[in-house]
Protein backbone atom coordinates (compact mmCIF):
# COMPACT_ATOMS: atom_id res chain seq x y z
CA UNK A 1 0.00 0.00 0.00
CA UNK A 2 1.34 3.51 -1.09
CA UNK A 3 1.36 6.65 1.28
CA UNK A 4 1.09 9.83 0.00
CA UNK A 5 1.75 12.80 2.70
CA UNK A 6 -0.34 16.24 1.72
CA UNK A 7 1.66 19.01 3.19
CA UNK A 8 -0.08 22.27 2.73
CA UNK A 9 -2.32 24.81 4.41
CA UNK A 10 -5.54 24.39 5.03
CA UNK A 11 -8.70 23.97 4.71
CA UNK A 12 -8.87 21.63 1.36
CA UNK A 13 -11.51 22.57 -1.15
CA UNK A 14 -13.80 20.18 -2.67
CA UNK A 15 -11.75 20.15 -5.86
CA UNK A 16 -8.83 18.64 -3.46
CA UNK A 17 -11.15 16.42 -1.83
CA UNK A 18 -12.36 15.62 -5.25
CA UNK A 19 -8.78 15.08 -6.82
CA UNK A 20 -7.66 13.10 -3.72
CA UNK A 21 -10.59 10.58 -4.54
CA UNK A 22 -9.87 10.70 -8.22
CA UNK A 23 -6.37 9.52 -7.23
CA UNK A 24 -7.33 6.87 -4.47
CA UNK A 25 -9.81 4.89 -7.88
CA UNK A 26 -6.55 5.22 -9.71
CA UNK A 27 -4.33 3.21 -7.14
CA UNK A 28 -4.88 1.93 -3.27
CA UNK A 29 -3.26 4.49 -1.55
CA UNK A 30 -3.51 6.29 1.95
CA UNK A 31 -3.36 10.25 2.31
CA UNK A 32 -2.14 11.37 5.55
CA UNK A 33 -2.82 14.77 6.23
CA UNK A 34 -0.15 17.08 8.36
CA UNK A 35 -2.25 18.42 11.03
CA UNK A 36 0.57 20.90 12.35
CA UNK A 37 -1.07 23.67 10.81
CA UNK A 38 -3.62 26.40 11.79
CA UNK A 39 -6.62 23.93 12.18
CA UNK A 40 -6.53 21.68 14.56
CA UNK A 41 -6.34 17.70 14.61
CA UNK A 42 -9.96 17.30 15.68
CA UNK A 43 -11.40 19.53 13.68
CA UNK A 44 -9.26 17.76 10.70
CA UNK A 45 -10.94 14.56 11.55
CA UNK A 46 -13.80 16.18 12.11
CA UNK A 47 -13.69 16.63 7.80
CA UNK A 48 -12.11 13.67 6.74
CA UNK A 49 -13.58 10.88 9.59
CA UNK A 50 -15.93 9.79 6.30
CA UNK A 51 -12.97 9.21 3.87
CA UNK A 52 -11.91 6.16 4.82
CA UNK A 53 -8.50 6.60 2.90
CA UNK A 54 -7.10 9.86 4.43
CA UNK A 55 -5.40 9.73 7.79
CA UNK A 56 -4.81 12.86 10.07
CA UNK A 57 -0.94 12.42 11.36
CA UNK A 58 1.66 14.86 13.00
CA UNK A 59 4.80 15.79 11.76
CA UNK A 60 5.10 12.95 9.39
CA UNK A 61 8.16 12.90 7.39
CA UNK A 62 7.35 10.49 4.19
CA UNK A 63 9.20 10.27 0.67
CA UNK A 64 6.22 11.41 -1.37
CA UNK A 65 4.31 14.21 -1.02
CA UNK A 66 1.27 15.35 -2.55
CA UNK A 67 1.32 18.78 -3.77
CA UNK A 68 -2.72 20.34 -4.21
CA UNK A 69 -3.90 23.42 -5.82
CA UNK A 70 -5.36 25.43 -3.05
CA UNK A 71 -7.41 28.18 -2.82
CA UNK A 72 -7.55 31.53 -0.77
CA UNK A 73 -10.55 31.72 1.65
CA UNK A 74 -12.86 34.62 1.50
CA UNK A 75 -16.15 35.17 1.71
CA UNK A 76 -17.03 34.66 -1.37
CA UNK A 77 -15.48 31.29 -2.02
CA UNK A 78 -16.10 30.02 1.55
CA UNK A 79 -18.97 27.97 0.10
CA UNK A 80 -16.40 26.01 -1.96
CA UNK A 81 -15.31 24.14 1.59
CA UNK A 82 -16.51 21.07 3.33
CA UNK A 83 -19.09 22.41 6.08
CA UNK A 84 -17.47 21.88 8.84
CA UNK A 85 -14.52 24.53 8.01
CA UNK A 86 -17.24 26.87 6.95
CA UNK A 87 -18.66 26.47 10.49
CA UNK A 88 -15.09 26.61 11.92
CA UNK A 89 -15.02 30.05 10.43
CA UNK A 90 -18.75 31.63 10.80
CA UNK A 91 -18.34 30.27 14.37
CA UNK A 92 -15.01 31.75 15.29
CA UNK A 93 -14.71 35.55 16.22
CA UNK A 94 -11.30 36.81 14.87
CA UNK A 95 -11.89 34.22 11.80
CA UNK A 96 -14.98 35.69 10.97
CA UNK A 97 -12.93 39.82 11.39
CA UNK A 98 -10.30 38.65 9.16
CA UNK A 99 -13.31 37.59 6.44
CA UNK A 100 -15.61 40.90 6.29
CA UNK A 101 -12.90 43.03 6.46
CA UNK A 102 -11.76 43.71 3.09
CA UNK A 103 -15.40 44.03 1.98
CA UNK A 104 -15.52 47.50 4.22
CA UNK A 105 -13.46 50.22 4.82
CA UNK A 106 -11.62 50.52 8.52
CA UNK A 107 -14.24 53.24 10.35
CA UNK A 108 -17.27 50.13 9.53
CA UNK A 109 -14.94 47.68 10.36
CA UNK A 110 -14.51 49.24 13.41
CA UNK A 111 -17.89 50.07 13.83
CA UNK A 112 -18.84 45.81 13.10
CA UNK A 113 -16.71 45.17 16.35
CA UNK A 114 -18.17 47.41 18.31
CA UNK A 115 -21.78 46.39 17.56
CA UNK A 116 -20.68 42.58 17.77
CA UNK A 117 -19.47 43.38 21.67
CA UNK A 118 -22.47 45.28 22.57
CA UNK A 119 -24.55 41.98 20.67
CA UNK A 120 -22.53 39.86 22.71
CA UNK A 121 -23.42 41.72 26.02
CA UNK A 122 -26.86 41.97 25.52
CA UNK A 123 -27.19 38.25 24.24
CA UNK A 124 -25.70 37.34 27.71
CA UNK A 125 -28.29 39.55 29.61
CA UNK A 126 -31.28 38.11 28.10
CA UNK A 127 -29.64 34.02 27.97
CA UNK A 128 -29.89 34.44 24.16
CA UNK A 129 -27.10 32.41 22.28
CA UNK A 130 -23.84 34.39 22.07
CA UNK A 131 -22.57 32.38 18.86
CA UNK A 132 -25.37 33.94 16.83
CA UNK A 133 -25.35 37.46 18.06
CA UNK A 134 -21.75 38.15 17.12
CA UNK A 135 -22.70 36.40 13.63
CA UNK A 136 -25.08 39.34 12.99
CA UNK A 137 -23.04 41.77 14.33
CA UNK A 138 -20.00 41.13 12.47
CA UNK A 139 -21.84 40.38 9.10
CA UNK A 140 -24.52 42.91 9.42
CA UNK A 141 -22.54 45.64 7.16
CA UNK A 142 -20.98 43.54 4.97
CA UNK A 143 -22.31 44.87 1.91
CA UNK A 144 -22.66 48.73 3.43
CA UNK A 145 -19.60 50.19 0.58
CA UNK A 146 -20.85 48.03 -2.21
CA UNK A 147 -22.64 50.59 -4.85
CA UNK A 148 -26.49 50.48 -5.55
CA UNK A 149 -26.22 48.81 -8.82
CA UNK A 150 -24.85 45.89 -6.57
CA UNK A 151 -27.61 45.68 -4.73
CA UNK A 152 -29.88 46.07 -7.20
CA UNK A 153 -28.39 42.59 -9.06
CA UNK A 154 -29.16 40.63 -6.15
CA UNK A 155 -32.85 42.22 -5.40
CA UNK A 156 -33.69 41.85 -9.69
CA UNK A 157 -33.43 37.90 -8.79
CA UNK A 158 -34.63 37.58 -5.26
CA UNK A 159 -36.25 40.83 -3.83
CA UNK A 160 -37.13 43.38 -6.77
CA UNK A 161 -39.34 45.43 -4.17
CA UNK A 162 -36.67 46.41 -2.60
CA UNK A 163 -34.65 47.90 -5.88
CA UNK A 164 -37.64 50.84 -4.64
CA UNK A 165 -35.99 51.60 -1.16
CA UNK A 166 -33.70 54.30 -0.49
CA UNK A 167 -29.95 53.18 -1.04
CA UNK A 168 -28.65 53.31 2.86
CA UNK A 169 -30.71 50.66 3.68
CA UNK A 170 -30.04 48.03 0.97
CA UNK A 171 -27.02 46.60 2.30
CA UNK A 172 -29.00 44.35 5.10
CA UNK A 173 -31.30 43.23 2.27
CA UNK A 174 -28.58 42.25 -0.20
CA UNK A 175 -26.45 40.71 2.42
CA UNK A 176 -28.68 38.34 3.24
CA UNK A 177 -28.67 36.88 -0.07
CA UNK A 178 -25.19 37.35 -0.82
CA UNK A 179 -24.75 35.33 3.00
CA UNK A 180 -26.70 32.50 1.92
CA UNK A 181 -26.17 32.03 -1.79
CA UNK A 182 -22.71 32.64 -2.13
CA UNK A 183 -21.16 32.70 1.07
CA UNK A 184 -22.78 29.16 2.34
CA UNK A 185 -24.19 30.55 5.74
CA UNK A 186 -27.72 28.64 6.69
CA UNK A 187 -28.57 30.12 9.68
CA UNK A 188 -32.27 31.93 9.14
CA UNK A 189 -32.63 33.68 12.68
CA UNK A 190 -28.74 35.40 11.87
CA UNK A 191 -29.99 36.04 8.13
CA UNK A 192 -33.50 37.44 9.27
CA UNK A 193 -32.03 39.44 12.23
CA UNK A 194 -29.24 41.06 8.90
CA UNK A 195 -32.18 41.37 6.54
CA UNK A 196 -34.30 43.82 9.29
CA UNK A 197 -31.32 45.76 11.02
CA UNK A 198 -32.02 48.80 9.56
CA UNK A 199 -36.16 48.70 9.15
CA UNK A 200 -36.47 47.38 12.63
CA UNK A 201 -39.41 45.25 11.24
CA UNK A 202 -38.46 41.64 12.81
CA UNK A 203 -39.44 41.35 16.72
CA UNK A 204 -37.23 38.30 16.80
CA UNK A 205 -35.05 38.40 19.98
CA UNK A 206 -31.89 38.52 17.62
CA UNK A 207 -33.01 41.16 15.63
CA UNK A 208 -34.13 43.59 18.33
CA UNK A 209 -30.29 42.91 19.77
CA UNK A 210 -28.49 43.58 16.44
CA UNK A 211 -30.71 46.62 15.82
CA UNK A 212 -30.10 48.08 19.19
CA UNK A 213 -26.42 47.47 19.36
CA UNK A 214 -26.00 48.72 15.46
CA UNK A 215 -27.56 52.13 16.65
CA UNK A 216 -26.29 52.34 19.94
CA UNK A 217 -22.88 50.54 20.11
CA UNK A 218 -20.48 52.87 22.42
CA UNK A 219 -18.52 54.65 19.07
CA UNK A 220 -21.22 56.44 17.69
CA UNK A 221 -21.14 58.45 21.38
CA UNK A 222 -25.13 58.51 21.68
CA UNK A 223 -25.52 59.02 25.10
CA UNK A 224 -29.18 57.90 26.16
CA UNK A 225 -30.83 55.58 28.44
CA UNK A 226 -31.56 53.18 25.20
CA UNK A 227 -28.42 50.53 25.77
CA UNK A 228 -28.98 50.51 29.49
CA UNK A 229 -32.65 49.86 29.29
CA UNK A 230 -31.75 47.17 26.89
CA UNK A 231 -30.26 45.00 29.65
CA UNK A 232 -33.09 45.30 31.42
CA UNK A 233 -36.02 45.22 29.28
CA UNK A 234 -34.81 44.11 25.84
CA UNK A 235 -38.18 44.85 24.22
CA UNK A 236 -38.95 47.69 25.59
CA UNK A 237 -35.86 49.63 24.59
CA UNK A 238 -36.15 47.88 21.20
CA UNK A 239 -39.86 49.71 21.05
CA UNK A 240 -38.48 53.08 22.04
CA UNK A 241 -35.50 52.99 20.34
CA UNK A 242 -37.83 52.62 16.61
CA UNK A 243 -40.14 55.71 17.97
CA UNK A 244 -37.22 57.58 18.27
CA UNK A 245 -35.69 56.72 14.93
CA UNK A 246 -38.77 57.73 13.45
CA UNK A 247 -39.07 60.96 14.65
CA UNK A 248 -35.15 61.55 13.49
CA UNK A 249 -36.45 60.24 10.16
CA UNK A 250 -39.31 62.48 10.34
CA UNK A 251 -37.63 65.62 11.41
CA UNK A 252 -35.06 65.31 8.64
CA UNK A 253 -37.57 64.69 5.96
CA UNK A 254 -39.24 68.23 7.13
CA UNK A 255 -36.11 69.92 6.58
CA UNK A 256 -36.01 69.24 3.57
CA UNK A 257 -39.03 70.76 2.68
Amino acid sequence: MKYYYYQGNYPLSYQNLAYLKQLHKQEAAYFLMNSNESFSKELLEKVFKNIPYVYVVNDLELGTELKLELEEVTLENLSHFPYPFREYYFNNFLLLQELVKPYINEKRFKHSISVAESAIALAKSCAYDELKAMQAAILHDVLKDKDEAYHNEWFKYFDQEKIEVPEPIKHGYSATYFLRYQCGFRDKEVLNAIYHHTDGESKTKLAQIIYIADKREPLRKIEDEILELAFKDLNKAFVLLKERVRAWEESKQDGRK
